[in-house]
């Protein structure tokens, strides 16, 4: 495998792990649907038919309290640690 080969796969996993936990600890913010409304939202502040703070008040209020819960230790419901997983791979010893 080339080197170039082994960086794109090891951003691809870490990707996936940070996706996996934002799901898991950010569902509505993950939600597509949450997007389309925070869009609309946003439009309507654009629109001034609706105040800018009030808005993100809302949003700020609802995810304090997700990040609240995600901060906590994984007993106490909170985000679960990242595992550690040794990679057979080591980057210096790999030619193009």
């Amino acid at each position: 495998m080339c080197a170039l080969r082994t960086v794109v796969s090891m951003r691809k996993k870490m990707g996936e792990i940070v996706t996996d936990r934002l799901e898991e600890n950010f569902r509505e913010l993950m939600n597509y649907d949450f997007t389309a409304q925070m869009e609309d939202s946003l439009d309507q502040v654009a629109n001034h038919q609706a105040e800018w703070k009030a808005v993100l008040d809302k949003f700020f209020s609802d995810f304090t309290q997700q990040l609240d819960k995600a901060e906590k230790d994984p007993e106490e419901g909170g985000m679960r640690p990242n595992q550690m997983v040794a990679d057979q791979h080591r980057l210096s010893n790999l030619r193009p």
